[in-house]
Formats: structure tokens, C-alpha cells, sequence
């Protein structure tokens, strides 16, 4: 999508139509790429302040349940129905997928006690989820902004973290614990500019140099995160 809240150029907008757009589809025009998350989940922080203050919790998840069924039509069902993608900001924003995901994760913590889905059946879920992925990723290309299969991949990784939070203490838990923000905020940065040095070698078409891009770009990543982690956790004397 021509994305019309962006605009051409990297200036501040602090029109009232742009404030707007903000607003309604988390998507300032200084924020790139998943970089918008963090704007629609600072806009979740905000619905759930008021959400806590009202005591409406139990309205909230009736209200995410619906957001939810929405957040599939629009992402999936306009295009299966109609044959019409929808742009992506109509429900990749604070409103649909961010109050969605972040009630349901509220919810399942809610109701851990009573979670009976055993840890084999939840990986048998979250096993097929990834193959779905795969598959359709294949067969649609980049129809789907948020492919079918990660509504059931994202539920039952949700569960499982619930359900088994002690149990991996090794040192995944321990990366996701301290560096997870850092990577999801710098993993852009590192991405554009290693995108930026390879078009300035004459390597963007390089098949070798695009396999190991990911890989350079984790290791890039992690050891700026582990730097910045470094930084602002440091004791103060």
C-alpha cells in the first residue's frame, strides 16, 4: 500500500489529519517497518489504564473477542470473499491486532489454573502451525500480512509459556529475558544498513550474501543489545 499517512518525505507532520492517522492506525512517519508496534502497544497501555481504572476487564475481553473475528475479516476474509486485499493499516494497529493479541495473552494468564491442553497436544499445534506457515507462505506468496496459521501458532505459543514457565531456564530464557526489546527495536536498523552496504558492493543480488543475511544481522543485533543492556542496567554508585 502507498501508504497516505506517511507522506514522501522524512519531515514531521503535526497536521490534524496526520495526528489522526496516528491514532486510528498506529503509523507515525518517522516510525518504519514493525517499528509500529511499539507506538499501537504504548496506544494499548493507554485503552488498559482506562480498562483497570473502569474495573471493565471482563468487558475487554468480550471487546477483544470481537476485534479479534474483525481483525480476521479484514486481514483474510475481504480477500477470500471479495478477492480484495485490504491495506494492512486498516488492522495492523493498536485497535485490532495490538488490543486482540494483548487481551488474549491477559486472558489465558487469567484462566492459567485451567488450562487442561497438555504440553504434547500444544506442540503438536504449534509443530503443524509452522509447517501451515511454511505452506502457505508458499502457496499466497505475500497475500496475507498475518498469515492463517499464526492465529493457532501465537494461541498455543501463549499457552505454553504460560503453562511451562520454569521449565527452559537455559539460555534462550535468559536472551529473552534481558535482550528481546533491544533486538525488536535494533533489528531494523542493522537490517536497513546491511540492505545499504550491500547495494554499495555491488552485492544485493548476491544469493550467498542474502542466505547469510539473517544471520549476520542476529549477530549484529545481539551484540548491540547486549551492549545497550549493558548500558542501562549498569549499577549507579
Amino acid at each position: 500500500m502507498e501508504n497516505a499517512f506517511w507522506g514522501g518525505t522524512n519531515q514531521f507532520n503535526f497536521s490534524l489529519s496526520h495526528i489522526g492517522a496516528v491514532l486510528l492506525y498506529s503509523v507515525p512517519s518517522n516510525v518504519p517497518g514493525q517499528l509500529w508496534f511499539l507506538i499501537a502497544l504504548l496506544e494499548v497501555y493507554v485503552i488498559y489504564f482506562f480498562v483497570d481504572l473502569l474495573h471493565a476487564r471482563k468487558l475487554a475481553y468480550w471487546v477483544a473477542a470481537f476485534t479479534f473475528l474483525a481483525m480476521i475479516m479484514l486481514a483474510q476474509g475481504f480477500w477470500f470473499h471479495y478477492g480484495y486485499k485490504l491495506p494492512a493499516d486498516y488492522y495492523r494497529n493498536a485497535w485490532f491486532e495490538g488490543f486482540s493479541f494483548f487481551t488474549l495473552g491477559y486472558y489465558l494468564h487469567d484462566k492459567q489454573n485451567k488450562l487442561a491442553v497438555s504440553n504434547k497436544v500444544l506442540l503438536i499445534i504449534i509443530s503443524a502451525s509452522v509447517v501451515m506457515s511454511v505452506i502457505e507462505r508458499f502457496l499466497c506468496g505475500c497475500i496475507f500480512a498475518v498469515h492463517l496459521s499464526t492465529y493457532p501458532l501465537v494461541i498455543s505459543l501463549f499457552i505454553y509459556a504460560i503453562k511451562n514457565g520454569n521449565l527452559h531456564q537455559g539460555v534462550l530464557q535468559r536472551v529473552g529475558k534481558k535482550y528481546s526489546m533491544y533486538v525488536y527495536i535494533l533489528h531494523m536498523f542493522w537490517w536497513h544498513w546491511f540492505d545499504r552496504g550491500a547495494e554499495a558492493l555491488g552485492l544485493e543480488e548476491n544469493m550467498l550474501v542474502m542466505w547469510l543475511r539473517p544471520l549476520i544481522v542476529l549477530v549484529l543485533v545481539m551484540l548491540m543489545s547486549m551492549g545497550c543492556y549493558a548500558l542501562f542496567n549498569r549499577k549507579r554508585t
